[in-house]
């Protein structure tokens, strides 16, 4: 689980320490070292140490500089190109000779009668007067 700004910024672009530019991995043995600065000094101190604001200030300070250095390195990256998948040509059914159906004799469309007077007023257009 992250505990710190430069776990997260790593999860958030999925990055590993050895992913790292030169300047991110200096930043982030800067951060390191300090940190284990302050273990060393709970495992003199006992469990009656408490880490002042100073420290604490530092090494959030410490820990979004490394940030910056990964945010400074994703920006110079080069972006990849989003290759296409190679597209095949479409792959022609073989063509078969259609199948001829029994020929009906067409039907005949009925003729359109003109609208009788009940016809005519049963239209919602003509109800609202748009007709």
């Amino acid at each position: 689980m992250a505990r710190f700004p430069h776990e997260f910024t790593m999860k958030k672009y999925h990055l590993i320490e050895t992913d790292l530019n030169e300047d991110a991995n200096e930043a982030l043995q800067d951060f390191e070292i300090f940190l284990s600065h302050l273990t060393d000094l709970k495992s003199k101190a006992g469990d009656a140490w408490g880490m002042t604001q100073d420290q604490q200030k530092k090494l959030n300070r410490l820990s979004r500089a490394v940030c910056m250095e990964i945010e400074y390195m994703v920006e110079e990256a080069p972006e990849e190109p989003v290759l296409e998948a190679p597209t095949k040509p479409p792959l022609e059914a073989p063509t078969k000779p259609p199948l001829e159906a029994p020929t009906k004799p067409p039907l005949e469309a009925p003729a359109k009668e003109k609208p009788t007077t009940s016809q005519a007023g049963e239209s919602p257009f003509d109800f609202f007067g748009f007709s």
